[in-house]
């Protein structure tokens, strides 16, 4: 082509591009022009309150509603280095409720949209603070279009609360607030920054992200307190006392003990003012976390209502037993609280699991934590300030089959500023049965309790199998058929034994002629039920071995030589042994022959059981007779090879006895029923405990004695609960490997 043509159509082009460019332009600018002229229709920020001043701008103003007592101010803060100073409100009381509240003119808000209001706030309770809107009436009055949001997050921390409303051209103005409602009592807010803003149809609020956060906030000292929600001033008070324990106590190295003591320093150091207020949440949650505690003990575990352990939560509880038999620990509950507490405990367990548990609340019996009365779950408890209480806590496999068995159990205070605590349970029952009785005679010399269908259940399910029969007169028989009748009922014929107490021989000073008249009727009456010469003995003289008891069992002897007699304390001398064994069939020294005077009557015993069986009891069954005596008598018999254990007595103790008076006995009399003690039932946990110790010697008997003789070495030693506890799991051990 040739070249001029070649430039024509170039040009040519060039000057149609140009023409379209301009055009282009042209379109660009007038549309830029309009946009300029136009309304807008964009996010607008309507009001930034962002508190710098320490004043209230005019048009925000702090109103009181209800009782008007809600207070308001202004504390301290930096923002980037630069002081700021937020807004503080608080709310006294549940009828008293206040609000930051700003009415914005209507013809500052474009119309369409939505209006949209952010506060950003730190609270003690967040979901009590609130941001509200309303069109054409002040926040407070009644407005049919409303709109009302509430705080998330986490108590303390600062978070962000977002409102919004459509708007409507009608409206006068656009009432908007921050603040509390009613029925927030104790709740504070510190409102830092308020941001409203009128939101076009399909725009997005410029509050992309939250702005800065506040640092070295602190509040005065006559506002402080109103930023926990309990009494603080109180909470140091009882904290002080608490530490004051622990220290006396001798658990100042304990880490538990540290970090309350932690506690306490940075509480005075806040009081002062010297602690920023970001500490304020860990204090007020460690307070209230340690305010009330709970921690489980051994089951024969000792205290007292001044005791002090370690400030430590029970976490978790992992009994087992055998079918048949029972997992023990002691719930011991203290509120460290300046208040009362009310409380309720709970279990949360399935089907036949929610049978296994049972709670016996510990009462005082002469300074002693003895008197067990059954809880019942979700009853209400009160506990003051500075107490502590125990419950007995059993896991029962009685009506459980082998297998394994789980729940919790929540104690929950009524007030809910206080945590709850959870106790999670797994209870193993394993796949081996205990004996339903003993191989040995067990009593607790019941004087005719047996013969009451009530109190022959508790002592049946304790294992006692010889009963005492108190004969005050010769003619008195009907308490002895009484008791014959209620062991029938319960099926325990041919595994009980009787213990005849006859107290009108002993009233008499010797053994009259018509005496045997009475005991041929005695053993005719027994015969006709069933009961043979070798399961029942006469009990005539009580610790005792006077010439006066040897010419009496040597008459009855005489006449009526299968009787069996009984003989309760030990011979101090070989001459006493020769001339008492051909008069009577059982020896039972005391216990205290048999530990604290051991070496003194080794000799003794070793000639007593050469001639007839020897049993062991205790008589001085006081409130405050050692507990581990009950516990430890069955290990000491199983060791000695005893063929009787005894306590003396199951008679009721009083709740009010007469001074000087001695307060015998191992139950009481309690919410309409008799109630075996903590004591009793030690007894009848250590009776469960021989039973092992049987089983476990079939299996391993150099093993078993050694746990045994363990047990004994602890005797009168401050280890002792947890020596029981860990030989039990040995032995329970030993007959799941074995069984």
């Amino acid at each position: 082509m040739p070249l001029f043509i070649l430039l024509q159509k170039s040009t040519c082009c060039l000057g149609i591009k140009l023409t379209i460019m301009k055009r282009h332009f042209t379109i660009a600018l007038l549309l830029f022009l309009l946009q300029l002229i136009a309304p807008q229709a964009f996010t607008k920020v309507l009001r930034d309150f962002a508190f710098t001043s320490g004043t209230l701008p005019d048009e925000l103003k702090f109103i009181r509603f209800g009782d008007l007592s809600t207070e308001g101010g202004f504390v301290t803060a930096e923002r980037n280095g630069a002081a700021v100073h937020p807004y503080m409100l608080y709310a006294p009381t549940a009828k008293s409720w206040g609000y930051l509240i700003c009415d914005v003119p209507a013809h500052e808000v474009p119309s369409g949209g939505k209006m949209r209001v952010t506060a950003f706030v730190q609270s003690n309770l967040p979901g009590r603070t609130s941001v509200c809107i309303c069109e054409g009436i002040t926040v407070g009055g009644f407005c049919q279009k409303f709109t009302k949001r509430s705080g998330e997050g986490e108590a303390y921390r600062r978070s962000t609360i977002t409102a919004e409303l459509p708007r409507r051209e009608a409206a006068d103005f656009i009432s908007i607030a921050v603040g509390y409602d009613y029925y927030s009592t104790g709740a504070w807010a510190i409102v830092d920054r308020i941001v409203v803003e009128h939101l076009a149809d399909g725009e997005a609020s410029i509050l992309k992200d939250a702005p800065t956060p506040l640092t070295a906030l602190s509040i005065p000292s006559e506002r402080l307190h109103k930023c926990f929600s309990f009494d603080v001033e109180l909470m140091r008070e009882t904290l002080r006392r608490e530490v004051v324990r622990y220290r006396q106590a001798g658990l100042d190295a304990a880490p538990t003990v540290q970090a309350r003591l932690k506690l306490a320093e940075q509480l005075d150091a806040l009081l002062r003012g010297e602690l920023e207020l970001e500490q304020l949440p860990v204090i007020e949650r460690g307070l209230l976390d340690t305010a009330f505690r709970w921690r489980l003990l051994p089951e024969m575990a000792v205290f007292g209502k001044r005791s002090v352990f370690e400030p430590e939560n029970a976490t978790a509880w992992s009994p087992k037993t055998c079918a048949n038999g029972h997992a023990g620990a002691i719930l011991l509950i203290s509120n460290d609280f300046y208040e009362q507490m009310t409380y309720q405990i709970r279990l949360d367990a399935d089907g036949a699991a929610a049978n296994a548990i049972t709670l016996r609340q510990l009462h005082w019996m002469d300074g002693v934590p003895d008197i067990p009365v059954d809880y019942t779950m979700d009853s209400l408890l009160e506990l003051g300030s500075g107490e502590q209480t125990g419950f007995m806590l059993e896991a029962s496999a009685r009506k459980l089959p082998p297998g394994s068995y789980e729940g919790t159990l929540v104690l929950s205070p009524v007030d809910k500023r206080l945590p709850e605590r959870r106790l999670p349970w797994s209870f193993r029952v394993l796949d081996y049965r205990l004996p339903d009785t003993l191989p040995v005679r067990t009593f607790v010399w019941d004087f005719n309790m047996a013969a009451y269908d009530d109190r022959m259940a508790w002592l049946h399910e304790m294992r006692i199998n010889t009963f005492v029969v108190t004969l005050h007169s010769p003619n008195d028989f009907k308490l002895l058929h009484d008791m014959i009748d209620t062991i029938d009922r319960h099926g325990l014929h041919d595994t009980s034994e009787l213990h005849v107490e006859v107290w009108f021989v002993r009233e008499a000073h010797e053994w009259r002629p018509e005496f045997d008249a009475w005991l041929d009727r005695l053993e005719k009456e027994l015969a006709s039920r069933n009961w043979p010469m070798d399961r029942w003995h006469l009990h005539i003289y009580d610790e005792t071995l006077s010439d006066e008891f040897y010419r009496v069992a040597k008459a009855i002897k005489a006449t009526h030589p299968e009787v069996k007699i009984f003989s309760d304390t030990v011979a101090p001398n070989f001459e006493d042994i020769a001339k008492f064994a051909p008069v009577i069939d059982y020896w039972c020294p005391h216990l205290r022959q048999r530990t604290e005077q051991r070496e003194q009557y080794l000799p003794q015993l070793k000639a007593m059981r050469a001639t007839h069986p020897v049993w062991v009891y205790d008589c001085d069954s006081t409130a405050t007779y050692p507990l581990e005596r009950y516990r430890v008598m069955p290990y000491i018999s199983w060791l000695d090879g005893d063929q009787g254990i005894s306590f003396w007595s199951s008679l009721e103790m009083k709740f009010r006895p007469k001074p000087g008076e001695n307060n015998w006995g191992m139950c009481y009399f309690a919410n309409g029923r008799h109630t075996p003690s903590r004591r009793l039932r030690m007894f009848a946990a250590g009776l469960e405990d021989y039973l092992l110790l049987a089983k476990a010697a079939e299996i391993a008997p150099d093993e078993t004695r050694a746990l045994a003789e363990r047990v004994f070495a602890a005797f009168n030693r401050p280890e002792l609960p947890e020596v029981i506890e860990a030989v039990r799991a040995a032995l329970l051990s030993r007959i799941e490997q074995g069984k």
